[in-house]
């Protein structure tokens, strides 16, 4: 790895420790698929999310996705643990990809026990093999005022073997009037079958 690239990946990781004036989150996505057919497949994701300042949680998502040239979709049921209770959800995800530099992640889901969903709008762009840039939103509508923020992204791919994909995800969310920005790491492993 060259010096270039251990500077870029201590920012992603060291710069929440710099600043101040927001809250620092890790997540963990593992998404897992196994082909059925031409255009089937079963999905799986496991999230860990570890936040400053709030409950973290664990996320375990099933379902059935569809694919085909370059888009797919993802219908799943969630099941998250964490300290404040837990709960069952479902869970919408697309994603499509615009020829081999461009990429557009969308995920949809409700929250039945707040009488609310959220939606998150990934865009990304690929610089090269290993470099990503791109923007991220994460928004709550809810009773009364909704939460919306989002920011910027920096990807960079540490593996790529076979079915393993592993990339080390960087992005920084501005948010509502009154509610703390955040520094989030996502640790993105993705295994195919």
């Amino acid at each position: 790895m060259g010096k270039a690239t251990l500077l870029i990946l201590a920012l992603l990781f060291g710069s929440p420790l710099l600043a101040q004036d927001h809250v620092v989150q890790l997540r963990t996505p593992v998404h897992i698929t196994k082909k059925l057919g031409e255009n089937w497949f079963l999905a799986g994701w496991m999230i860990g999310n570890v936040r400053q300042a709030q409950p973290d949680n664990i996320n375990l998502f099933g379902g059935l996705g569809y694919k085909r040239n370059n888009w797919w979709l993802e219908t799943l049921v969630q099941r998250q643990w964490s300290t404040k209770g837990h709960q069952w959800q479902l869970n919408f995800r697309f994603n499509r990809d615009f020829g081999k530099r461009a990429n557009l992640y969308l995920e949809l889901y409700p929250v039945s026990s707040r009488r609310s969903f959220s939606e998150v709008v990934i865009f990304d762009y690929r610089l090269s093999d290993r470099w990503k840039i791109g923007v991220e939103t994460e928004n709550l509508h809810k009773r009364g005022r909704d939460s919306y923020g989002g920011g910027s992204r920096l990807s960079f791919r540490l593996v790529n073997r076979g079915p393993v994909t592993l990339w080390v995800t960087g992005t920084y969310h501005f948010r509502n009037q009154g509610e703390p920005r955040f520094f989030r790491t996502y640790v993105i492993t993705t295994v195919r079958f």
